[in-house]
């Protein structure tokens, strides 16, 4: 005899004794073989049963040591199985294909939410969804469905944003007290287009140039074609490249050109550069000024001299302001061949727009000066701007 664990129909757990070459027929129900087998040649000391059969108390035998029971008995056993765990609970699964979505800015992308019943359920399960961080437009068709036993059925879940993110969309099935859900990850992908800078002035028969850059937004990726109008008409305008491909995250930059004629009326100009790619559509602009630059003229009055060794001459500089032109003006002379002398009355000029200054250049002549020719030139110079005029000194004897 042995001691072993059995599971009773009325779900009490007992122990008893058992003969060990007692027979019973294996439990005969759904998904269950039936066979005549010894009842100790398939379980252990630890086994757990479900038995069919008669249970009582046999106190007579309860101290018996070749008995060795605790009272409880069963006789006679019509049937048992290895014990069967509770049967699962009737519920449905919820799933989304694809559970990642790439909708471009302002177009709209789709998954199929589908449902499963398990474990034979059957009803109708509400369907609703939800984004974070909110923004995206969400819709659901059908609202809910019905699902038999083993069945399936599918729901077309639809997205679009104006707003260029991440977002997980949770799309939730409910039915009474049973509640799934199924994440959707959603990339709305962009870009962003700039100029630098976005204002250049540029004269009239020469060019200025622009950067044109372009950066990724939300996971963007893809090839941006890039063009230019100019309005109204007067300069020409081109990028090089003409595209330019974006990685996720990536940047990528074109250089915007500004060409004009010597005839090109002065005034301002808008350049538009819009870049492209599929529907998505973005423009930057560049304001050009077309003017004449403000600059200077120089002259030397007189511009040529005859002086004999150990004589003095004065010519007067004149500094005229062009196209507004205002600021300090610097002065300097340099004389070739060395020989004769040269000062300046006054080293630094402040012009005024529309206005002229002028110095005084003192030439004079050493008792051992050279015979012959000498050229004197007087440069005048304020920031990048710099000309020069030239005096001819003639020493005779």
């Amino acid at each position: 005899m042995e001691t072993i664990a059995i599971q009773t129909l009325t779900s009490s757990r007992i122990h008893i004794e058992i003969d060990h070459d007692w027979k019973a027929a294996r439990y005969c129900g759904a998904s269950t073989a039936c066979d005549d087998v010894a009842v100790n040649s398939q379980t252990t000391s630890s086994s757990v049963l479900d038995v069919q059969g008669f249970v009582y108390w046999d106190p007579d035998q309860i101290n018996q040591q070749w008995h060795g029971f605790n009272g409880w008995e069963i006789h006679p056993v019509t049937g048992w199985r290895f014990h069967q765990s509770t049967p699962p609970s009737h519920d449905f699964s919820i799933s989304a294909n694809p559970s990642s979505l790439n909708a471009p800015l302002g177009s709209s992308a789709s998954s199929t939410i589908t449902l499963s019943s398990l474990n034979g359920f059957i009803g109708t399960v509400s369907l609703s969804a939800t984004s974070s961080p909110s923004g995206p437009s969400l819709s659901l068709n059908p609202t809910s469905v019905t699902l038999s036993s083993g069945g399936t059925a599918s729901s077309s879940l639809s997205v679009s944003s104006s707003t260029s993110g991440s977002y997980t969309i949770a799309v939730t099935g409910t039915s009474g007290s049973l509640s799934h859900s199924a994440s959707v990850n959603l990339i709305v992908a962009d870009f962003r287009i700039s100029a630098s800078p976005s204002s250049i002035t540029v004269a009239p028969g020469s060019s200025a140039t622009s950067r044109i850059s372009l950066t990724s937004i939300g996971g963007f990726t893809g090839t941006v074609s890039l063009s230019s109008t100019v309005s109204p008409a007067g300069p020409t305008a081109s990028l090089n490249p003409t595209s330019a491909s974006l990685s996720s995250g990536g940047t990528a930059t074109s250089t915007l050109t500004v060409q004009t004629q010597s005839s090109t009326p002065t005034g301002t100009y808008t350049v538009t550069v819009t870049g492209s790619s599929g529907s998505l559509s973005h423009s930057t602009t560049v304001s050009v000024s077309v003017a004449v630059n403000p600059d200077f003229s120089i002259s030397a009055d007189p511009s040529s001299f005859t002086l004999s060794r150990s004589s003095t001459d004065n010519s007067t500089i004149t500094i005229t302001s062009l196209n507004g032109f205002s600021g300090t003006i610097s002065l300097s002379t340099s004389i070739s061949p060395s020989g004769p002398r040269t000062t300046l009355s006054s080293s630094t000029l402040t012009l005024t727009s529309g206005g002229s200054a002028t110095s005084i250049l003192g030439i004079r002549t050493l008792k051992k000066t050279h015979f012959g020719t000498y050229t004197i030139t007087v440069t005048a110079t304020s920031g990048s701007i710099s000309h020069s005029t030239t005096i001819t000194l003639t020493v005779v004897a």
